[in-house]
């Protein structure tokens, strides 16, 4: 069951929604602009504002599996992480050949692409076809290390 959200706040959250996913649109041609949190918060202020449109935009076929993935598994596809990788330096790339920076402004642009990378880095990676985490913080590895020994131990006293 949706959240009910008072009318004036669901409208604001709505409103940023729309503001925020028109940035993140833009994003994605912008290196520097991180287009993944951007589609995650909007992605959280439609669920609060509008299950509809929060709904149409898991559905979009551009935005829809990066944000089921990171919903129902907290993380994204390997393909995922190495488009991005691949589009920033891409981008800077582009960027560092074609406009004529200042050494202070080459300087931004490697300190902000080097956070943007490592960003990017520590974001878990998922398995398409089980959905499962393939790359684990070291709490959550532990974590799942527990469970599946925990699940060793329950089929192992079953078959007894």
């Amino acid at each position: 069951m949706p959240i009910q959200q008072p009318p004036l706040r669901r409208a604001i959250y709505l409103a940023a929604a729309w503001f925020i996913l028109g940035v993140a649109l833009v994003a994605i041609v912008i290196p520097g602009i991180p287009t993944t949190p951007l589609l995650l918060l909007s992605s959280y202020l439609f669920s609060r504002s509008s299950p509809a449109l929060h709904r149409w935009l898991l559905r979009s076929q551009l935005f829809g599996p990066l944000l089921k993935d990171w919903e129902e598994n907290g993380g994204v596809r390997r393909s995922v992480k190495v488009s991005a990788v691949i589009i920033v330096l891409t981008l800077v790339g582009l960027t560092v050949g074609l406009a004529k920076l200042s050494t202070l402004a080459l300087c931004g642009l490697v300190a902000g692409v080097s956070i943007g990378l490592y960003v990017i880095y520590r974001i878990p990676v998922v398995s398409p076809s089980t959905h499962r985490l393939l790359a684990l913080t070291p709490i959550a590895r532990e974590a799942s290390s527990y469970s599946q020994a925990a699940m060793a131990t329950s089929r192992s006293s079953e078959a007894a």
